[in-house]
Order: structure tokens, then sequence, then C-alpha cells
């Protein structure tokens, strides 16, 4: 048996495509609610062309720092919890 398993290697394997992607998400019944995300994002990304908002690297670091600080996820642990 252990003679077998370090024999085994896996094989090597290339990143989803676009295609391989969305077929999963129509299988999984989640491509409504990721078109919609697309939609809202869409939808601020025009609202922020047409106002002139643009956000910095910085700043968007900074606000997910606060809020890091503000809900206490200071660690890998407890982000994920």
């Amino acid at each position: 048996m252990q003679e077998t398993l370090e024999k085994l290697t896996l094989p090597e394997i290339s990143p989803a495509t676009d295609e391989e992607i969305i077929a999963y998400l129509r299988q999984s019944y989640k491509l409504p609610k990721m078109a919609a995300l697309a939609e809202r994002d869409a939808l601020v990304l025009s609202v922020c062309e047409q106002f002139g908002i643009t956000v910095t690297d910085e700043e968007l670091q900074a606000a997910g720092d606060a809020f890091r600080l503000e809900h206490k996820l200071l660690g890998t642990s407890e982000t994920l919890a």
C-alpha cells in the first residue's frame, strides 16, 4: 500500500476556462446571484464615473484597516470566524 501511495502523483491542472466557470455557476444555481452582483458593481462604477468619484489604493487599504479594527478582525482566525 505504501509503495502505491509513493508512486501516485497529482496531474497538473490548468486554470478553469471562462466556459467551465459559467457552467459551474449554472449547475450550482449561483449564476443569478453572480449576475446581480455584477450588475450592482457596474451600476456603482457608472455612478462614480458620472460624479468623478475616484478611490486610491491607499484609501481602500485605510478603509479596510478601519473596518477590521472596528470589528476586531485583527487576525486570520477572527476574520474567518
